[in-house]
């Protein structure tokens, strides 16, 4: 264009007017060849798992009630060193994630470094310990007593105070596929909840699968498994109004239209079944296991087995703790109880 002005601004102006020229970090890191990326902070990973009891106790003892361990690595490593070490105490569906730091290294003569490592143990942490070892301690010395009771009369068995009839058994068993949740507990169809209750916990006492051993033939093993399953499947519906109600209904017409079984509720109930049986948590579990070896090895002595019923009813009054509404748990210190009445009035 004519009379427009054709100047240029000088090469120094011009540098200034230009937009500056962002890099991102990474671009600037890669052209430095001075850069390196920061290296990972250390960290050493270790399992420690123990199946028996008595070795879990020892390694309490001189380590973990401490706050410290022993561990054997691959290497040396700097103190400081964060540690990541998973517990599986024995008898324990749940392992412990505990964190701690490398105190000390000492080389061996293979290559391989023995580790101090200071734990970090939060306050759940020890109390969950603490329990379980408590309910170890427990175990074992029952055991114990009931070896020692066992050697001093000469192993010799003496018969149990068993209610159970086996032909009643095998009736039971026979029948139940044609019974209502009624008859299967030999109750009105009025009945209330206090004396609903009160019925199922008599009849666990008879026919709970827990207090049958390896005595018993696998026939009446298997019917007390499958009658018990029944039994508990019937009490599920009946204590619960609404299912009651659901139930009843089922029964208001002619006896060969009658629902015998609430299925849904059935299959939820034996599921129910399983995980109480053997405790919904870990301690209840651990708990739960310890009381029923403690009858168990001690089933055939005298003297034995009434102290090992006292060791079995506190471990299961600390697994009812634990589980208040734990049924499972509630019949058995209820069978245990009533297994001492009956020996002390003997």
């Amino acid at each position: 264009m004519k009379g427009a002005c054709q100047c240029r601004a000088p090469f120094h102006l011009r540098s200034a007017l230009r937009p500056p020229k962002f890099h991102r970090v990474s671009e600037l890191k890669s052209k430095d060849p001075q850069h390196t990326p920061a290296p990972e902070p250390a960290r050493v990973t270790a399992t420690m798992r123990f199946d028996s009891p008595s070795k879990f106790l020892e390694f309490y003892d001189k380590q973990l009630s401490r706050g410290v361990v022993g561990l054997r690595h691959a290497d040396t490593v700097e103190p400081g060193t964060e540690v990541l070490l998973t517990l599986v105490a024995p008898g324990s569906r749940v392992p412990l994630s505990i964190t701690g730091s490398t105190e000390s290294a000492t080389r061996r003569a293979d290559g391989s470094a023995r580790l101090r490592v200071g734990l970090q143990l939060d306050a759940w942490t020890t109390g969950w310990i603490e329990a379980f070892v408590t309910g170890l301690r427990v175990g074992l010395e029952a055991s114990v007593e009931a070896a020692s009771d066992n050697s001093e009369h000469g192993g010799s068995v003496v018969p149990r105070d068993d209610p159970r009839d086996t032909d009643d058994l095998s009736s039971r068993v026979s029948n139940m596929d044609m019974q209502t949740y009624f008859q299967i507990l030999n109750v009105a169809k009025d009945i209330l909840p206090e004396a609903l209750q009160k019925r199922f916990h008599e009849l666990t006492r008879l026919y709970h699968p827990e207090l049958y051993s390896a005595e018993d033939s696998q026939s009446i093993s298997r019917d007390v498994g499958r009658l018990y399953r029944r039994m508990n499947e019937a009490y599920a519906v009946l204590k619960d109004p609404r299912r009651r109600k659901s139930y009843e209904q089922g029964l208001a017409g002619p006896p060969h239209t009658w629902s015998l079984r609430l299925t849904e509720e059935a299959e939820q109930a034996a599921q129910r079944s399983r995980q109480f049986r053997r405790g919904d948590t870990p301690l209840g579990h651990l708990y739960w296991t310890l009381a029923r070896d403690v009858l168990e090895r001690a089933r055939t002595a005298d003297t034995g087995i009434r102290i090992a019923m006292k060791e079995s009813s506190s471990l299961l009054r600390i697994a009812l703790a634990l589980e208040p509404d734990n049924e499972h748990f509630r019949h058995a210190l209820d069978h245990v109880l009533y297994r001492l009445s009956v020996a002390d009035d003997a």
